[in-house]
């Protein structure tokens, strides 16, 4: 799955949803090969909640251990749920993220991700151009 092919499935809401992200059911997803630059991690995530206009979703991903690229083209927050991995960007510098740290990402971010635990997290994305994907 490329980080821009996701398709909708949560139903918008307008007033709240309440959701248990460690409980959710995440459905396979299938990086493209030139994604992936070492092991073999397997994806998965689900759609939680999309605004009415669809600008704005939240979600859960889970990776097994590998490395692989990245591109955000959306605002991101994320919330480490459980697992260990190390985000490289563009210009060399590296955060590592464990169970209970959040990450803001800007639009267009470009990184390399290796996952040295597997992970699980709660994102939401946001845009100002339209629709989101992730």
């Amino acid at each position: 799955m490329s980080s821009n092919d996701f398709t909708y499935t949560a139903e918008p809401v307008a007033v709240a949803t309440v959701t248990r992200p460690a409980e959710q059911a995440l459905v396979p997803q299938i990086p493209s090969p030139e994604e992936i630059l070492e092991g073999d991690p397997v994806w998965e995530a689900t759609e939680v909640w999309v605004s009415p206009d669809g600008s704005k979703m939240s979600g859960a991903f889970r990776s097994t251990p590998g490395r692989f690229k990245w591109y955000q083209a959306f605002h991101e927050t994320t919330y480490m749920m459980a697992g260990h991995m190390i985000v490289t960007f563009e210009d060399g510098t590296s955060i590592s993220l464990k169970a209970g740290d959040m990450v803001h990402l800007l639009p267009h971010t470009r990184c390399e991700i290796e996952v040295v635990e597997t992970v699980h997290d709660f994102f939401v994305v946001t845009s100002t151009d339209g629709p989101v994907a992730v």
